[in-house]
């Protein structure tokens, strides 16, 4: 659907950016968002445990506001305070460790904060 909106060559130089740029797990999920029928994106927002936010909340800002722009698309920044422990939890509890548990965490941790997105939003329809 969203595909549509970039040619193939803006594509190119955007996958190209964002593998250079940011961590590669990112820009397989932008580029796949691309893809799909997605109303927006979730971006975890790595807050202090305070609730303050420091210089990884300020990058994770401006990589939603790029992503934003290249998407067309709504970007909802989420709290991923605890989001690793909540998935170092779920790879306890489905007996993965060692190397495989250390490829997968991050896959993990964010699925829950997508997970925590989406429970959030049945709660509150109509809201973003």
């Amino acid at each position: 659907m969203y595909s549509n909106l970039f040619s193939p060559e803006s594509i190119e130089e955007l996958t190209a950016a964002l593998q250079t740029q940011f961590l590669p797990a990112i820009w397989e999920t932008f580029y796949v968002t691309l893809l799909s029928t997605a109303f927006a994106i979730v971006i975890g927002l790595p807050l202090n445990m305070d609730g303050t936010e420091g210089e990884r909340a300020a990058k994770s800002r401006k990589l939603a506001k790029t992503v934003e722009i290249w998407s067309g698309l709504p970007v909802r920044m989420w709290d991923e305070r605890q989001t690793t422990c909540a998935a170092a939890d779920l790879l306890d509890e489905s007996g993965t460790f060692g190397t495989k548990r250390k490829e997968i965490l991050d896959s993990v941790s964010a699925t829950v904060i997508l997970d925590d997105y989406l429970a959030w939003r049945k709660e509150h329809p109509g809201e973003m």
